[in-house]
């Protein structure tokens, strides 16, 4: 166990309550994603997890033994890139190490490290002003993953862009996933993302929101473009829309 929800209930002053997750385990290494109707509290989990809020009641307790305040190494990556313009490629991916005070020499390996990593090899002295968007996002996730975290949120990175694009991150991701297995939380209205993605998808219903199905996926990673053609991944994402339309107005 990596992660545990224990009668996790949250709310809001002008939304009342946005959450409410009675049990729920999260296995280390696992790759899971969070589907469900915009408001049902997707990103307010994210948050939860990462420690930016503490929930209202119930217990979160990661496998260290914390509750409540995230693991000890947590990477994010949001709808934005969130780029630091002044700064090339590099030295944005570096710069949870430059926070951390590792010296100039360790980071520039590592950042380079990275980069190569999500692609990027050739563009680490680009200014983000240059990059296209598909690009800017490859730089966000490689400085989320620049500290080796033990834990990656995703909070729908790749939802602006189109869809070739996607397709691309989405794969490299799951190639990365294969390489280097940590826990991964994505959320994404992308019922195509999380059958491609996720190794387990929890759907939630309309605020407050509930887990109303967790399903498992057989196909391991890493996963390819011809994966989006198999028989089986026609059949879960449309088992997935059936459910997202099913909880919609719940």
């Amino acid at each position: 166990m990596f992660l545990r929800f224990d009668n996790i209930t949250h709310h809001y002053a002008e939304s009342g309550t946005v959450l409410k997750i009675p049990h729920l385990e999260i296995e280390k290494g696992s790759f899971v994603a969070l589907i469900g109707p915009s408001g049902c509290g997707k990103s307010t989990l994210l948050r939860l997890v990462a420690g930016l809020e503490t929930p209202g009641k119930g217990t979160l307790t990661f496998g260290n033994g914390s509750a409540n305040k995230g693991p000890l190494r947590t990477g994010i990556v949001f709808q934005e890139a969130t780029l630091l313009p002044w700064l090339r490629v590099e030295d944005n991916i570096a710069l949870p190490l430059r926070i951390r005070g590792t010296k100039a020499g360790p980071r520039r390996e590592a950042a380079r490290e990275e980069a190569a990593r999500v692609g990027l090899e050739q563009a680490v002295h680009l200014y983000p002003d240059q990059l296209s968007g598909g690009m800017k996002m490859r730089t966000a996730l490689a400085r989320a993953l620049v500290e080796a975290p033990e834990l990656l949120l995703l909070d729908e990175p790749f939802s602006a862009l189109d869809e070739i694009t996607r397709d691309r991150l989405n794969e490299d991701l799951s190639a990365l996933h294969a390489a280097r297995t940590r826990t991964t939380l994505l959320v994404t209205h992308s019922v195509t993302e999380a059958a491609f993605l996720a190794d387990r998808i929890l759907v939630l219903k309309t605020a407050p929101g509930e887990i109303v199905a967790d399903i498992a996926h057989p196909r391991p990673h890493p996963r390819d473009p011809e994966t989006r053609n198999e028989e089986g991944f026609h059949q879960l994402t449309a088992g997935l829309s059936r459910l997202l339309r099913e909880h919609a107005g719940e």
